[in-house]
């Protein structure tokens, strides 16, 4: 694998991960999830952590993940390379607390 398929495969595979954080922005504002409190006088998860920032990347982050999904074969054939595909599947019997033994790895 060439340096330029390398750069790629993790650009193409680190974009999931990029997008959210800046998407969290485009929700900013709103009900903090630390729920305001402070240690030192300083906001215990900082300024900025708030639910409608956690729901907008988390939504930004799942569409981009079903698009790259959607378009990782054409690209891939186009470019020459396999293109890593996202799979996050949960299986029957998932509960809270077990979650690393109920989650397929994403790739």
């Amino acid at each position: 694998m060439g340096l330029g398929a390398i750069v790629a495969t993790a650009l193409w595979a680190m974009l999931p991960a990029y997008v959210p954080n800046n998407a969290a922005v485009l929700g900013s504002g709103g009900r903090p999830i630390n729920g305001g409190r402070t240690w030192g006088g300083r906001r215990v998860l900082g300024d900025g952590k708030t639910w409608r920032g956690t729901l907008v990347g988390t939504a930004a982050g799942t569409a981009l993940e079903v698009g790259l999904n959607a378009v990782s074969d054409p690209v891939g054939q186009t470019i020459g390379i396999s293109l890593p595909v996202f799979r996050c599947r949960l299986r029957s019997g998932w509960h809270w607390g077990r979650w690393s033994e109920t989650l397929e790895p994403p790739f």
